[in-house]
């Protein structure tokens, strides 16, 4: 019986079952593994807010002008402690919380618009206990959107942090992005 014991299961969210619910307040909180591995489209202005052990995004989270939080931690493992370099938060998908463009000009939309006028991008918040990566085909989109009748919206915001460890490189973002 060497090794280390075995951890919770992952928690993997079903975008189908979240949006089918119509919840726009989302919380989950797993001592284990998190991760969202479909596309998950989130009414305008939701919120969704991830935490366990490792929190990973490979599909596409599009919540417009929404909030979401990715964290990773071991204070929520209790008895089992899971050591420092195994805290990841990954994100290698796109993650689009930015503002719509709406055009509710009645010669062109004869029907009562009823799509929401999202101008402001949302916010992305990242936190890690060790590290965090984006890919180099990762998408994070917080920017403006516009009405028609010449408003404009506000670009959202980007968070990101993680605790200093040993020296080791904590943030790993694409060659690309340093340029």
């Amino acid at each position: 019986m060497g090794g280390a014991p075995a951890g919770p299961p992952p928690l993997v969210l079903s975008g189908e079952a979240l949006v089918a619910s119509g919840a726009t307040r989302i919380g989950l909180v797993n001592a284990g593994p998190v991760s969202v591995n479909d596309d998950l489209v989130l009414p305008a202005w939701a919120t969704l807010s991830l935490t366990g052990t490792q929190v990973g995004v490979s599909g596409t989270l599009r919540a417009p002008g929404g909030q979401v939080t990715l964290n990773s931690s071991n204070s929520l493992v209790g008895g089992l402690v899971v050591p420092d370099q195994q805290l990841l938060t990954r994100i290698d998908g796109t993650i689009d919380l930015s503002g719509t463009w709406v055009n509710d000009n009645p010669l062109l939309n004869r029907v009562r618009p009823t799509a929401p006028i999202v101008l402001d991008g949302g916010r992305l918040a990242v936190n890690s206990g060790s590290a965090i990566e984006v890919s180099d085909t990762s998408r994070l989109d917080v920017s403006a959107g516009a009405w028609r009748h010449l408003h404009r919206g506000q670009g959202g915001s980007h968070r990101v942090r993680h605790r200093r460890r040993g020296g080791q490189p904590l943030l790993r973002l694409p060659a690309a992005a340093g340029r």
